[in-house]
């Protein structure tokens, strides 16, 4: 009897371990996304971008949230932040006008809502989880829609 009691035990604290390795993994993603390397722009974007410009550093005020949210997702699971991600190979975006890195951003949000996806899935049966994860995966759906406008408007 108490090996059935404990296995149970055991797969609940694997799907919570499960759970808080992907809210780790998503925090990371984005500490380390393109849109958070954006304010590194601000300083080089010339008259002619800076209404494009303004567009997605809004976006990025709506995602510095997300970090945040995560942090308090993963203290709800008693659990810690793990560490922060950063894209080495985007180490020179600053110097990029706004519109040549549009693809750039649509490929990185795109990894960061597949990745939401998976993870609403997983937390399908920790409510507060899921919806956190699901606020989340619905702001970088509509940021996702917000840069494919822009693309197309500097295509």
């Amino acid at each position: 009897v108490m090996f059935g009691a404990l296995g149970a035990q055991d797969r609940t604290s694997m799907a919570d371990t499960q759970l808080i390795d992907t809210v780790n993994a998503l925090f990371a993603l984005e500490c380390g996304s393109l849109m958070q390397r954006i304010k590194e722009c601000e300083p080089y974007i010339t008259a002619d971008a800076a209404e494009e410009a303004s567009r997605i550093l809004d976006m990025v005020a709506e995602e510095d949230a997300h970090g945040a949210k995560l942090v308090d997702l993963l203290d709800r699971l008693d659990a810690t932040p793990g560490p922060r991600g950063v894209q080495l190979a985007a180490g020179e975006i600053q110097f990029n006008k706004p519109h040549a890195l549009l693809p750039w951003l649509i490929a990185d949000k795109k990894k960061l809502i597949t990745a939401y996806e998976r993870a609403v899935q997983l937390a399908a049966s920790e409510p507060i989880a899921a919806d956190v994860l699901g606020q989340l995966l619905t702001n970088h759906k509509n940021h996702l829609a917000r840069l494919e406008e822009l693309a197309g408007a500097t295509a």
